[in-house]
């Protein structure tokens, strides 16, 4: 019986880490991304407010677009310089109004040139801020996509997310929600630019759908999802913090507990 005894206190150590295990593996999320068919039927927004910089004149994905139906696609180019907040609302609204569109894309973020005031920040990003700020003025519910290339990545085969890029991705998600009932949502497009993509596109904008987080990629497209992230079946190696360590927003519940495991 004495011999049992290690066994035994091996087996109560096994099903406390089981429950452990289970206890963590209800909390662990992560994001990840997976293949889904949009919504191609039937095309209720068909014309479109595609808001570009004066140096995006020469894009491909405007052209791309307006090739398919020049009819379809009005561009209103703006100088982020030249505009402050109340003009670009006013501005806004009168080409809504005089064109009809019924739904406006942006294509602001994809610029990457640093600005100079302030230093160091993409012109994109800070005119995807101004035109979110503007448009949020207008008073109109018409749906706002925002337009990123490298923002995420969807799969291993994928380049290395480009950090400007993903700043205006978060701006969106902050966008999302303060302003959910005009939103739109975010499209990150493919490094290249081909005719299948610009349909896809295309097809996104034109017919309602149910994702509003989606890249377009050389496979298909992909949407963001929360998916459970339980931890790896084989134990971990454990880490042990050595020197000074920092915490920031530590003010939370959870604060005091990491502090305490850090001493």
């Amino acid at each position: 019986v004495g011999a049992l005894g290690p066994v035994v206190d091996a087996l109560r150590q096994w099903r406390q880490d089981q429950r452990d295990r289970s206890t963590v593996n209800k909390l662990r999320y992560a994001i990840g991304w997976c293949r889904v068919n949009p919504s191609t039927f039937p095309r209720t927004r068909r014309r479109w407010l595609m808001v570009a910089l004066t140096t995006q004149r020469d894009n491909p994905w405007v052209a791309g677009l307006s090739a398919l139906d020049p009819q379809a696609l009005e561009v209103l180019q703006i100088d982020p310089n030249a505009v402050d907040r109340n003009s670009l609302a006013e501005l806004l609204a009168s080409t809504i109004t005089r064109t009809h569109c019924q739904g406006i894309v942006s294509l602001l973020a994809t610029d990457e040139q640093a600005q100079q005031d302030p230093p160091g920040l993409p012109v994109g990003l800070m005119s995807t801020l101004l035109l979110t700020q503007a448009y949020s003025d207008c008073d109109m519910d018409l749906p706002l996509w925002v337009l990123t290339q490298g923002a995420v990545s969807v799969s291993d085969e994928d380049a290395v997310v480009n950090a400007s890029q993903s700043a205006a991705w978060g701006l969106g998600q902050s966008v999302c929600l303060e302003y959910p009932h005009w939103w739109g949502g975010l499209i990150d497009l493919p490094e290249t630019v081909t005719p299948h993509a610009v349909e896809q596109l295309q097809t996104i904008l034109t017919c309602r759908q149910s994702e509003d987080q989606l890249a377009i990629r050389p496979h298909g497209i992909s949407a963001r999802r929360l998916q459970p992230a339980p931890l790896p079946r084989t134990r971990v190696r454990t880490w042990t913090a050595s020197g000074t360590a920092l915490v920031t927003g530590a003010t939370g519940r959870l604060g005091k507990h990491i502090a305490g495991w850090l001493a």
